[in-house]
């Protein structure tokens, strides 16, 4: 049973069917508009436009749903609304100053973006269990934001070019974030909150920004840039928590906070001017058998970890000139081991409480290390 009312007004197409219905749109030219609507169980909609200043919209509400729309030409627009179970909604572009639109409501939701050219934007709402947002971005220009609510989601941004920018949250248990990005002024953020999230941000070339959130546990972040002027921020609260970040440039600046218990934090950092503070634990929140490791190479490099709670390491080793370190440890049990190579070198150790071991090696000139344990 195929039920449909069209309407063609000039270059205006509307559909509109209910119950098991199966929608085709084709358009080529300039100013086309489709507007398809859906409502029932197992409906399916297709639409292709070419040419310029296209636009499309696609509404389905009920179960089973299928969008999938593929525009080739400038500026042209899509926009999907799916409302109920097992939705998916694809949309492909290919030109210059494209726009896709998509959300998404309750279960088993799919929604996946794809597009190539110059000023690209993608918006990608889901909300509630299983869902996975996809987006590829090849231009120049490109935004691309993923929000999921629920259970199990997953979403995974990808861009090519210069000046893109992620953004990306999740709420719920077990979500998984990824960002790449290649190009120049690339931004990227990514929050999550639950249980076992996982998130993951490569940035490569020159001023690259990420910071990811995550609360819960056993939630693990890595950042890696390579370029100039890089920053990188990690935050998480809770259990078994790992932060890892990596940069290869000048002038990188990376920062991380853990608060929990057994949380792992490193910082590897290849460059010139680099800096780099690890926290684990908050005075309140004591953080126990957490392992801190800052490791630079270059020059002016400046190194701080603050530990609070027990049977904590702190590592930081550092090579090269003009290189700062400080470790600080609150709590009893805990070792700092310093190590830095090369000239003008200073180290300052701080350890309250009891039963802690310090160890510090210093090679080359005008170097100056304070270790204070009470």
């Amino acid at each position: 049973m195929k039920n449909f009312i069209m309407m063609l007004l000039a270059v205006g197409i509307a559909v509109v069917s209910h119950a098991q219905n199966v929608t085709n749109v084709l358009q080529n030219g300039v100013f086309n508009n489709a507007l398809v609507v859906q409502t029932g169980d197992g409906n399916s909609s297709d639409i292709v436009q070419t040419g310029v200043s296209n636009d499309a919209v696609a509404n389905q509400t009920d179960l089973n749903n299928y969008s999938e729309s593929n525009q080739t030409g400038w500026f042209n627009k899509m926009v999907t609304n799916q409302y109920g179970s097992s939705n998916e909604a694809m949309t492909n572009q290919s030109g210059e100053a494209n726009v896709a639109h998509k959300e998404q409501s309750i279960t088993s939701n799919r929604a996946v973006s794809t597009q190539s050219g110059l000023g690209n934007s993608t918006q990608q709402y889901q909300t509630f269990v299983g869902n996975l947002a996809i987006s590829i971005q090849e231009g120049f220009k490109n935004y691309a934001q993923q929000q999921q609510g629920g259970q199990g989601n997953t979403a995974t941004i990808t861009q090519l070019g210069e000046i893109n920018e992620a953004v990306q949250n999740q709420a719920g248990t077990r979500n998984e974030a990824t960002t790449i990005q290649e190009g120049t002024g690339n931004y990227s953020v990514q929050r999550q909150s639950g249980l076992i999230n996982g998130a993951y941000v490569d940035q490569t070339d020159l001023n690259n920004y990420s910071e990811i959130d995550q609360i819960g546990f056993v939630n693990s972040a890595s950042s890696r840039q390579s370029g100039e002027v890089n920053w990188s921020q990690k935050y998480q609260d809770g259990l078994l928590n790992s932060a890892i970040s990596t940069q290869f440039g000048e002038a990188n600046w990376s920062q991380q906070h853990q608060f929990g218990q057994m949380n792992q934090a490193s910082i590897l950092q290849s460059g010139n001017s680099n800096h780099a503070i690890q926290i684990q634990g908050d005075g309140e929140i004591s953080s126990e058998e957490n392992i801190a490791i800052v490791n630079q190479s270059g020059n002016d490099n400046y190194a701080e970890q603050t530990q609070f709670g027990e049977s904590n390491i702190a590592e930081a080793i550092q090579t090269d000139a003009d290189n700062e370190s400080f470790q600080n440890q609150y709590g009893a049990a805990n070792m700092s081991v310093v190590k830095q190579y090369g000239s003008g070198n200073f180290a300052e150790i701080s350890q309250f409480n009891a039963g802690h071991i310090s160890l510090t090696n210093q090679v080359g000139m005008g170097n100056t290390i304070t270790v204070i344990q009470k």
